[in-house]
């Protein structure tokens, strides 16, 4: 049997207890004093381990975690987040509870039992004395969920220094590796208009609801799911009351989409709509936020490694898959530099209710994680 196997079986219970006390420890990410005790909270587990942690003070997210574990010319990098999309007091609504081998709990899945993988494989690695010739480098920003503006310098500084990265984004449900990602886009649409009273006045108005309606119906015939090319208009505004022409309307656009010329070419149409009723005038902000993490040579040579260890060292078959979703893994694997995401636990639910970890999974991808740190 495998000593990190062994390892992670001997301390299951102190893992999901870790778990459970990190999903009580609410971070939203827009939040940034509940971010940053998570972030002192964390700095206190790695550096009571023996583990050298630096806090990174942020100005206008909460505040970084960098994490550096052992000696070597050569450098692997994980990527860890702490935010959730849970706002305060979602664990007083929905408490952290098990039920048989599965943990509930806001941000339990994505991803803080990746957190918890992180750390247990450093312990492991430093309590069973096994021998690590390399650098490990633990990035955990508090902005992911809200698009990395912060941490992608950082984050794609120490990948440029790394021979591969490894990121703890929860596995697709089922244990697959994540091996592509689609690329992300998000964007603004501001459409100015003329009130009016719609009594006496009405054809004096010139409505950007009435506008923005026209765009909704245009862009939504932008998308092509056969070829992995989705746009959504997810949140609109618009207007003051029932008897007042709209002055004002707004909308934001997700893009997702796999091929990077379909994304560039999407970009320059939404960039590029012009006003339909006279009176109009158009603004549109934003722009492609991830750019798609692709099935590259560079990460399927790694991943095709890792299958082999997980194989040869745990008698695991790894499989791989595509997520819709982003991720930090996105801006390294755009640099060229080795890079497989979905490391993480497996469970499913992501931003939804019903999230949840299978208990199992932190022995399992924790011995994982620690085989990789030391073979790779």
């Amino acid at each position: 049997m495998s000593k990190a196997i062994s390892y992670f079986q001997q301390n299951r219970e102190r893992i999901v207890e870790l778990l459970e006390e990190l999903v009580k420890l609410e971070s939203p990410s827009l939040n940034k004093p509940s971010c940053d005790k998570l972030a002192i909270f964390l700095w206190d587990q790695f550096t009571s381990s023996g583990i050298k942690a630096t806090i990174l003070e942020q100005q206008k997210v909460g505040n970084f975690l960098r994490v550096e574990f052992g000696q070597g010319e050569e450098q692997i990098l994980v990527l860890c987040h702490l935010d959730t999309v849970w706002s305060l007091g979602e664990v007083k609504r929905r408490p952290v509870r098990r039920q048989g081998e599965k943990l509930y709990g806001p941000g339990a899945y994505d991803m803080k039992g990746g957190i918890c993988l992180a750390l247990f494989s450093l312990k492991a690695i430093n309590e069973l004395g096994l021998s690590l010739d390399k650098r490990v480098v633990i990035i955990i920003n508090s902005d992911e969920e809200i698009g990395s503006h912060s941490s992608r310098p950082l984050i794609e500084a120490e990948a440029k220094a790394s021979k591969a990265v490894l990121c703890l984004e929860p596995s697709l449900p089922g244990g697959k590796l994540k091996t592509s990602r689609k690329g992300v886009g998000v964007f603004t649409l501001r459409i100015k208009g003329r009130a009016a009273h719609t009594a006496g006045d009405y054809d004096q108005g010139v409505s950007a609801i009435h506008e923005l309606a026209h765009h909704i119906l245009r862009i939504h015939k932008l998308s092509n799911p056969r070829r992995g090319l989705t746009l959504n208009v997810g949140r609109v505004e618009g207007g003051t009351l029932s008897n007042v022409v709209a002055a004002a309307s707004e909308a934001e656009i997700d893009l997702r989409f796999i091929e990077p010329a379909n994304g560039e070419k999407i970009a320059h149409q939404l960039y590029n709509l012009r006003p339909r009723l006279p009176g109009i005038s158009l603004e549109i902000s934003g722009g492609i936020n991830r750019p798609p993490l692709l099935p590259t040579p560079q990460n399927q040579k790694l991943f095709k490694r890792v299958q082999e260890i997980a194989l040869s060292e745990l008698n695991l078959r790894l499989e791989g898959g595509m997520s819709g979703g982003g991720s930090d893994a996105n801006f390294t694997s755009a640099l060229g530099i080795p890079t497989l995401d979905g490391l993480g636990v497996d469970g499913d639910g992501a931003h939804s209710v019903d999230e949840f970890v299978l208990l199992p999974s932190l022995v399992e991808r924790g011995a994982l994680l620690t085989e990789l740190l030391v073979r790779l």
